[in-house]
């Protein structure tokens, strides 16, 4: 098979939800040569990439939550937790990062737009 023909399986397959979010965003952003917002990030990673919110704040599985003891031997319960805000932080750039490339790659974006994260600096 021919690069050609690779590029053209690539080209403009389907989008996500936060990839449909993401792209409408960035045209957004472009057409009034603004840059991308580490908040406006973090509310499309919340609202449609992350798998369990909980009253607006993002949670992850602890499997090692509790430890107790139960006839001698230690045993752990798992349970829901707040994502601690760095964990945020990281998950939410590693999606911006690797879906604006998936959108180069699909060929929906042909222009990168600017990513300001000052405000993030602030928050850490």
């Amino acid at each position: 098979m021919n690069n050609d023909k690779a590029l053209q399986i690539v080209k403009r397959p389907n989008l996500t939800k936060a990839q449909k979010s993401l792209f409408a965003l960035i045209c957004d952003k472009l057409k009034t040569d603004e840059k991308i917002l580490y908040n406006e990030a973090e509310e499309i990673w919340v609202k449609k990439v992350c798998r369990e919110v909980r009253n607006g704040v993002p949670h992850y599985y602890n499997y090692y939550k509790d430890r107790y003891e139960e006839d001698g031997e230690v045993k752990f319960k798992g349970g829901y937790e707040p994502l601690p805000e760095q964990w945020i932080v990281q998950r939410v750039l590693l999606w911006l990062t690797s879906n604006i490339g998936s959108l180069v790659l699909k060929g929906y974006l042909e222009v990168i737009p600017q990513i300001e994260l000052k405000q993030l600096k602030q928050q850490l």
